[in-house]
């Protein structure tokens, strides 16, 4: 979606003197369509084997926690390549001119400009994905991983005993039960629990459980 803001010329020389006139605005949308599009892309993804490695357990038992920790562990991710090819590209159509005038003019402006270049537009497709998209979809992933990439060093309680209430049920349900509701042991095993109970522990209409199935 665009907008183009159009006034009368002021120049001395304009044939027409409409310095009072109102400039006119226009919201319009220009829709392209491309036909057999193919996209070819090479991805190299390096990871560092020892702070892999040193990742703490406690750290991962937070959902919050598991792309930054993974992420910490990434070196280089970068696409090395990046190539889109089209066949055939539908002339552009543009919408939401309130002039029919104008509406007029500028869709055809666009056509003639668009049958110009067509060809061209195709051949410069790959290059401009390879070195311009190419560079920018990596300099954002540098930056996400950049931004992510520290894990916190999250350490559960280790002294006395564990309390399985808390470290098996959702706070709620492990307040109601007697625990503390505090979550010391991260949400993952809780997380992963209620996704045995949904599929392997519920019954069905007749009464059956899921596990019998299997």
């Amino acid at each position: 979606e665009l907008e183009a803001t159009m006034m009368a010329s002021s120049l001395s020389s304009s044939f027409i003197d409409a310095n009072n006139a109102k400039p006119i605005t226009e919201v319009f949308t220009i829709a392209f369509t491309a036909n057999d599009i193919e996209i070819d892309f090479t991805i190299l993804l390096a990871l560092n084997e020892m702070t892999l490695g040193t990742i703490q357990l406690g750290s991962m038992l937070h959902t919050t926690n598991i792309l930054p920790c993974l992420f910490s562990a990434i070196d280089k991710a970068s696409f090395t390549g990046l190539a889109l090819t089209v066949t055939d590209l539908v002339p552009p159509t543009m919408t939401g001119f309130l002039d029919r005038g104008i509406d007029q003019i500028m869709s055809s402006g666009a056509t003639a400009l668009f049958n110009m270049y067509e060809k061209a537009l195709i051949r410069a497709m790959p290059n401009f994905f390879q070195l311009f998209v190419r560079d920018v979809i990596n300099d954002y992933i540098d930056g996400v991983v950049s931004l992510l990439g520290k894990c916190p060093d999250t350490k559960p309680p280790m002294s006395g005993f564990v309390d399985f209430r808390d470290l098996f049920l959702d706070p709620d349900d492990a307040l109601a039960s007697g625990g503390s509701g505090d979550a010391p042991y991260g949400n993952v095993i809780p997380w992963i629990m209620d996704i045995i109970d949904d599929q392997l522990f519920s019954a069905d209409e007749s009464g059956q459980l899921s596990v019998n199935e299997l």
